[in-house]
């Protein structure tokens, strides 16, 4: 999955991989804990993220709150899972332009 960052006060980079189980990557900034101890921000990965429903978030004024609103809280809809961040994340994109 290819990771673009977002600006965003919760949220460093999303991704979006369509073919995949769970489509959509979400990778928080790290908690001022994670920070002190130099761990990255969690990573999440959810299913059932549509191409529209990603062109929207990614077009939202403010990321936290539109994934609060659309995604977070419908968990049934949109199952997820953590990732180990210990893994490779792949490349952080910084060119939006192919979205």
């Amino acid at each position: 999955m290819d990771w673009i960052p977002v600006e965003s006060s919760q949220i460093a980079c999303l991704g979006y991989e369509p073919e995949a189980e769970y489509p959509l990557g979400v990778m928080f900034k790290p908690t001022r804990k994670q920070q002190a101890a130099g761990q990255p921000g969690a990573v999440y990965e959810y299913a059932g993220i549509t191409a529209q429903l990603f062109a929207e978030f990614m077009a939202a004024e403010s990321k936290g709150q539109f994934f609060d609103r659309r995604i977070k809280g419908f968990a049934g809809q949109y199952p997820y899972r953590k990732v180990d961040t210990k893994v490779d994340m792949g490349p952080v994109n910084t060119v939006t332009d192919e979205l």
